[in-house]
């Protein structure tokens, strides 16, 4: 399991699980490792550690998680957690391969869920207070790399995090990376990402062949205003300049998050092709 990090961005990658060569160095001796910038620490529990928030330390807990397959040892697994006794008001996160998923739609193909069989992962996030994370991307992080009714997808890897952890980033987002060699997807996960710019207002082309364009251009326009020929102008300039984008949001939709929606369907179809 390969750990990265730089300026708030954290990178969990699992090793191909395929290859013979990995299954002796896959996952470290013990189920948990500190998430560290160099080598990752395999062979303890690491104590709590500096996390940087809008240039400020605070005390926070970051564990790179494998959660073994068999029911008994997943059990294990939580119950070592629990003994790490993170103090109280600690940010911590999870992050990596929890080999379970939530819910049906976390899977394609295969067995039918069963909460059962996925020990409750569900029960283990509630009874740690731990919240998921979500994430952008295809849904799913693990691949049998098989075709047609032998193919299996799931969501086994996820980044969780308490209420603290959520107060001190709450701009969390988890970013599920293609898989290129291997039969997980790394996942990222950026605590800092860029905020969103306000663009200036930009009157698109396509909008002069609809109709209702001209209608919305000229309401806005006819507004009645008692003030100076200046004011009213620079008034119903900026009138008709919102209730275009009102408009154009309700008429066309958002537009860049339609292309987004476009293109995840197109790698999902991609994936879908090359298995």
């Amino acid at each position: 399991m390969d750990i990265l990090q730089s300026q708030g961005v954290w990178m969990v990658h699992i090793a191909d699980a395929l290859s013979p060569q990995n299954k002796k160095t896959n996952h470290s001796p013990h189920p948990l490792s500190e998430i560290d910038p160099g080598p990752p620490v395999t062979d303890k529990i690491a104590e709590p550690k500096a996390v940087a928030a809008d240039g400020e330390y605070e005390t926070g807990d970051c564990k790179n998680i494998y959660t073994p397959c068999k029911p008994i040892k997943k059990a294990a697994l939580w119950d070592d957690i629990d003994k790490l006794n993170v103090p109280s008001n600690t940010p911590w996160l999870l992050m990596g391969d929890f080999n379970a998923v939530m819910t049906q739609d976390g899977k394609k193909g295969g067995i039918p869920f069963s909460s059962s069989s996925n020990h409750s992962l569900a029960d283990e996030f509630d009874r740690f207070g731990l919240i998921d994370l979500g994430y952008c991307g295809y849904t799913y992080t693990w691949d049998t790399k098989r075709t047609g009714s032998s193919n299996n997808q799931q969501r086994l890897d996820r980044g969780v995090g308490n209420a603290d952890w959520l107060s001190l980033f709450p701009a969390n987002i988890v970013t599920h990376i293609p898989a290129i060699a291997s039969d997980h997807s790394p996942i990222l996960l950026d605590t800092k990402p860029c905020p969103k710019l306000k663009y200036p207002f930009k009157f698109e082309y396509m909008w002069i062949n609809d109709p209702s364009c001209h209608n919305t251009v000229k309401n806005s326009w006819n507004i009645k205003l008692n003030s100076s020929p200046t004011f009213k102008l620079n008034s119903k300039i900026n009138q008709v300049k919102r209730d275009l984008i009102l408009w154009n949001r309700e008429h066309f939709g958002n537009c860049h998050s339609k292309i987004i929606q476009i293109k995840e369907k197109i790698a999902a179809n991609l994936h879908l092709e090359k298995n």
